[in-house]
Order: C-alpha cells, then structure tokens, then sequence
C-alpha cells in the first residue's frame, strides 16, 4: 500500500470519527453529493477500461484510492441495505426506505389518518415498497396509508400495535403475509379488504363495541359477535363500526351471552339471507334488520319478549317468520314493507301490536285483536 494511499486513510478517518461525533450530521450529508450507484460504476469503469490493459503503477494506486473511498462512503451512509428514502412522519415516528424495498416505522406513538394520497410523504415510492416493518413503540397505524400498494408481500406489526386504521392496507393485491398480534384489538372497516392472498386467519375487520362486546369480520364475510349483556344501541347505522363493511357481510353469527340486538347494528346489511338469533336475546331493537334486502328467513328465540320499531323494516325478501311464544310486543312498523312476507305466526303472549306493524305486506296478519293502529 502506498503512503498517498495510507495518508488519505488516515485522514478520512480522522473526519469520519469528527462527523460520527457531531450533534446534528445533516449539513454535512447534505453537503455530500449521492455517490453514483453500483451498476453506474461498473458500466463507466467497463467504458473507460475497454480497449485498454490492466491499469499499473500511478493509475493503479489512483483507482485503489477511489474505490476505498467509494466503499468507505457506502460503509457509512449505506450500511448494510442502502436507504434511499427517510423522514419524518407524526409526532417522534421516523420511516426510511431502503433499495430492497424494506420500509421501517421507528419511534414511539401512532401514524395519523390520512385520506388523501399527496399527503403521505412516502407515496411516490409506493410501486417500490415490498415490506413494511413496524418495530416496538409504533401504537396506531393510520387509515388510508398503504392503500392500493400492489406490490406490498409483507407487513410485520409489534404488539405496541392496539389499532389499525381504516383501509390501512386495503387493496393490496400482493400482500401475502401478515404478522398480527393479539394486542391489535382494533380493525377499522377493510383495513385488510381486496387483499386476495391473505389467509383466513386474517380478518377484514374487527374491533370493540362498548366495553362488553368484540366482533370480527372474517374473510368469507361472516361478522361474528361475543360478549356478554345488552349490545349498545346505535342512532343510526354509522354508529357501528362494521358499517363501513356492510357490502362485504354475508352471515352474522351472535354468540350465546348477549342479551339484546341494538338499534341499528344490522341495518342494510343486504346479503344477509339467513339470520339465528341465540336463546338469551330479550329485544330486538329498533331497525336492527332494517332493509337487510336478501334476508330470507329468520329464527326467533324463545327468550324473545319485545320486537322494536322497524326492527325488519324494508326487508323485501323475507317470506315468513314465526314470533315466539313469549313475544308480548311488537312495536310500529317492524315488518313494514316486507313484501314477499306471507307466512306469520302470531302467538296469545303478544298483547300489543303498535301501528302499521305489518303494513305494506302482500299478506297481512288477519283476524288478531291488535291494540293499536292498523295492520
């Protein structure tokens, strides 16, 4: 090794070691100018040899110090995979992207919703984003921000995570592989949905409704709720964190322990063509099933007591249904516009029947001592 070789060593080290110990190296880098890449190097060293024999002497040494440079430039601004994108995103989140694609959120706290794609700083590189890893610290994954990224493979999330927002990865059309903890408690609405190749253990959507009950949809489109005690009524169908998804629920399955349906919660969920509520259910709350189009038939249990208002109002579908021996009310406009409803069993518990129960129905409930109104 030469000693012009061994001094330049030397005093790169010696700024190396100033630069690693400064406070801020960012005018520095920037100072730097981005050293050409791998494959530009190699086509103007193939250029500059062609023709020409094996460099000695002076050219030798000169090109020995040149390439230690550019190695050493890599080792320190490039270690490892080379990041060619990084910032800032939120309050204490850092993300870089580095040339393999591998995306990494550091740091402590959430990733903010965004719903408008220019405002995630990220976005003009989505087509190069392969995986993305959330490491410990990362509590919240914003809506929207991965949305439509068709060559995402990969996402690993940490059990800092407790919630992901809405559409977070929806549309991923490559995305395979998904690392879920426990702790994510909270799917909002298709964060997962249109991904085609995740497996069924990977829900579209879930989440807590109240403190009592959890729910999950899953990807054959089977909204699942457990829990204990009356589901919380809602004043419209927004009010339920599924409606977002209501398009993609198919069947609902309400687990035993639940002792009423809330207003709303099923509202214009249309592909539902089967509905069993569990024994234990007491009310059927107001527009439950409301304009659930493909509702066909539907099983009442015996611990029913009270049908609410609009409870299966504008379900076109529905042919028949037979109240259950301990009904005692049926509240205004429950089977409303039922038009294919031509099958109903009424039994001697049922004391009251508010107005217009049954009207707009193709076959009204015929010779029974309603209280109020008209059938």
């Amino acid at each position: 090794m030469t000693n012009n070789l061994r001094n330049l060593k030397a005093r790169v080290a010696i700024l190396v070691a100033l630069a690693m110990t400064a406070a801020d190296m960012a005018p520095a880098a920037a100072a730097i100018k981005e050293p050409p890449s791998e494959e530009a190097v190699t086509d103007q060293k193939r250029a500059e040899d062609y023709g020409k024999e094996p460099a000695t002497g002076s050219d030798a040494e000169m090109m020995e110090e040149q390439n230690f440079f550019q190695d050493l430039v890599s080792e320190i601004f490039w270690k490892d995979k080379k990041t060619v994108r990084e910032g800032q995103y939120g309050d204490g989140v850092l993300w870089s992207l580095n040339e393999d694609g591998v995306m990494i959120f550091s740091g402590e706290g959430e990733l903010p919703d965004y719903t408008g794609e220019n405002a995630i700083p990220w976005y003009p590189y989505k087509n190069d984003i392969e995986e993305v890893i959330f490491e410990d610290g990362i509590t919240s994954i914003g809506a929207h921000l991965f949305a439509g990224y068709r060559y995402l493979r990969a996402v690993e999330l940490p059990d800092s995570v407790n919630h992901i927002g809405e559409r977070a990865f929806w549309n991923c059309a490559s995305l395979s592989q998904v690392e879920l903890p426990d702790t994510v408690l909270n799917i909002d609405g298709k964060a997962f949905g249109q991904c085609p190749l995740l497996s069924d253990e990977i829900p579209v959507s879930r989440g807590l409704l109240g403190e009592n009950v959890k729910w999950n949809l899953d990807r054959g489109g089977v909204l699942a709720l457990e829990g204990e005690g009356p589901m919380p009524d809602g004043t419209d169908w927004t009010d339920f964190q599924w409606y977002s998804c209501f398009d993609m629920i198919q069947e609902i399955d309400i687990g035993e322990g639940l002792t009423t349906i809330g207003a709303y919660a099923f509202d214009s969920c249309e592909k539902v063509s089967h509905v069993s509520l569990p024994e234990g259910i007491t009310v059927i709350g107001e527009s439950a099933f409301a304009f659930c189009d493909g509702l066909v038939s539907v099983e009442l249990p015996d611990t029913l007591t009270r049908i609410g208002a609009k409870a299966f109002c504008g379900c076109k579908s529905l042919t028949g249904v037979t109240i259950p021996d301990g009904v005692k009310r049926i509240d205004s406009n429950a089977f409303y516009g039922c038009e294919s409803l031509t099958d109903v069993v009424i039994p001697d518990s049922v004391t009251t029947i508010v107005g217009g129960a049954f009207s707009k129905c193709p076959q009204p409930v015929r010779d029974y001592p309603y209280s109020q109104g008209y059938l």
